[in-house]
Order: C-alpha cells, then sequence, then structure tokens
C-alpha cells in the first residue's frame, strides 16, 4: 500500500495568455488561475500500477490529457522529482522527456530548484544512495509551435510553383520542334505563318508575293488573288484562335494556318463567308470598336495540309 503523501500530485502550467487554452469538455478536476492540478486518488493509482510506476503513468496520463486540450503557443510546465524507489535510481526526469517527446511535444528548456528542507525518507534502513533535493521543471512547447517554425521555413518560390504545376493544364507542347513559336511576340508570329505559306508554295512551284507590312491592303498575293493570312498555335483545350480578323481590308481570301505540336493545319474562307458568318462566329476584340475580330475553330474543324497545294491551285484556275 502507498501511503496518501506518497500520492502523486502533478501540476500543470499553462501560458498566463488565456487564448492559449482550450479545454474541450472539462475534463480535469480543479482549475486555478492560471495553474491546473490534477490529483489522483490512493484508489485509483492500486487500479494499475504501483510506487514508482504509478507516478510515472499519472505523469503520462496528464501529459495525453494536456496534449488534446493545449492550444498554439501554449506551454506545458511539468514539475517533477527524481527518487529512490526499491533501492534503485529513478531519473523521473529523464523518463518524462522521453515520454513527452514521444508525444510530439517539444522540449523547450528546464528549471533546476534546491530544496531547502530535508526530503521525507520512510523504510531507510541504510542509505546507499544521494538525497534527491533538486525539483525540476520541465517547459514543453506544443507541437503546433513547431509546425510553425517549418511552415516559415518553406521556400515561398517552391511553394508558389507547386501550386502553379497543380492548376496548369498539361502542356501539350513540351518537346515539340516548334515549341519557340510560342515564346514569339505577335508580329514575329504574324511573320513566321506568312514566311511559311510563301515558301511552301514556291517549294512546288507557286509564286506567292508577301506585301510585307501591317498597312498593306493584303497580306499576301498570289498571282491576282489577295490573301489575309492568319496563323494561331493549339491551346490546351483543342481550339485555334485567330486574332485580329478585319473585314474593312481588300483581300480575296482568308487563310488561317494553325500550328500544332507536331503537325500543321489550315483552312482557307472566301470573304463573304467571313462577313455573312459561314466560317464561324466573329468576336470584337474591344467592345467599344468594331473593326477587329477574334475567330475561334476547333482542331476537328481544320484541313490536313496535304490538301492545302491542290485546293490553292483550284482557287488560282477558277480566278
Amino acid at each position: 500500500m502507498i501511503s496518501r503523501r506518497k500520492i502523486a500530485k502533478l501540476i500543470v502550467w499553462y501560458l498566463i495568455h488565456p487564448t492559449c487554452i482550450r479545454l474541450v469538455d472539462q475534463p480535469i478536476q480543479c482549475t486555478l488561475h492560471s495553474s491546473v492540478i490534477i490529483e489522483t486518488t490512493q484508489q485509483e493509482i492500486e487500479q494499475k500500477n504501483k510506487y514508482h510506476e504509478a507516478v510515472l503513468e499519472l505523469y503520462e496520463d496528464a501529459g495525453k490529457e494536456t496534449f488534446r486540450i493545449l492550444k498554439e503557443k501554449g506551454v506545458f510546465v511539468v514539475k517533477c522529482q527524481d527518487e529512490i524507489c526499491s533501492n534503485r535510481q529513478r531519473f523521473i526526469h529523464v523518463e518524462l522527456i522521453q515520454t513527452y517527446t514521444e508525444m510530439g511535444f517539444i522540449a523547450e528548456d528546464f528549471f533546476v530548484i534546491v530544496r531547502t528542507n530535508k526530503p521525507g525518507v520512510s523504510r531507510a534502513i541504510k542509505q546507499v544512495h544521494a538525497r534527491k533535493t533538486i525539483p525540476i521543471f520541465w517547459f514543453f512547447g506544443s507541437p503546433q509551435i513547431q509546425k510553425h517554425l517549418e511552415v516559415a521555413r518553406m521556400n515561398p518560390i517552391d511553394l508558389l510553383a507547386e501550386i502553379i504545376k497543380e492548376q496548369a493544364p498539361d502542356d501539350i507542347w513540351q518537346g515539340s520542334p516548334i515549341i519557340g513559336y510560342r515564346l514569339l511576340g505577335n508580329t514575329n508570329r504574324r511573320k513566321v505563318g506568312e514566311k511559311f505559306i510563301r515558301r511552301y508554295l514556291e517549294h512546288y512551284g507557286i509564286n506567292a508575293r508577301s506585301n510585307g507590312n501591317r498597312t498593306s491592303k493584303t497580306d499576301m498575293q498570289i498571282g491576282n488573288i489577295g490573301f489575309e493570312v492568319k496563323t494561331a498555335s493549339l491551346e490546351a483545350n483543342g481550339t485555334f484562335q485567330y486574332n485580329h480578323v478585319r473585314l474593312d481590308r481588300q483581300y480575296n481570301y482568308l487563310l488561317c494556318v494553325g500550328l500544332c505540336p507536331n503537325n500543321v493545319v489550315y483552312s482557307l474562307w472566301r470573304k463573304g463567308d467571313i462577313a455573312e458568318g459561314t466560317a464561324g462566329r466573329l468576336v470584337r476584340m474591344a467592345e467599344e470598336q468594331s473593326v477587329t475580330f477574334k475567330l475561334t475553330k476547333r482542331l476537328d474543324e481544320m484541313l490536313s495540309l496535304d490538301s492545302f497545294i491542290p485546293e490553292i491551285q483550284s482557287v488560282i484556275s477558277s480566278s
């Protein structure tokens, strides 16, 4: 049997600031101004372990409850003192730091207090070990503090890059031999499309002349037929967007070139079909003007480049 004066009393201090305490269902027996006293009766101790193990079990149970209710920036202060039990050294201050760190607490600091009175001794026939006269106060931080510090050390660029990668669609252009087109400005993109059509036609013996500037009546002249040339690259949603389509310029046909990661497609319409909406719905580039439009086409609406030369030859012969 353990005498009542040997019944363990565990005093747990929290940070004085009231916002650091969260008692969910008031599981602790009594509450003081800035501390909580947990006291276990002799009968409860006898139902579990005995002697030093009973004391250690009290500390462990209190630690579990504190881990549950301690809020962020809370401080868990534990008083303990080593003892001699059954003629064996029991360094409880070492056992506690092992127990509480395994729970997730962070050992922040400790204080050693020297007692001025003599410790109580029972059934000691011969003194074998030195008397334990130094109570120790362990200060443990809540695991949220460590988590907060880890978040503070996170590289913001790495975090932003991860979020962008999560939100960005799959890059269909990765590894494409013509991915450089998407890095060009609008003016250079227009030149790429026009030069491609001109050189492609010349390879098959069809003379094409680029007019060379944005103020020309047409972008390209093939025979006596004027062409407006628009170039766009395939987007992740499977469409091409042709910008700055104009109806006030003097061309006969609108030629739309579509660049895919590993292929080239096209569509060709008469200017009248563009104006009447046969080629697709024109959308104003800006709300307050009605001069330039954009035309969006799906990939399955475009034609293979294999039929481009025969169609151009048919247009030239019918003019």
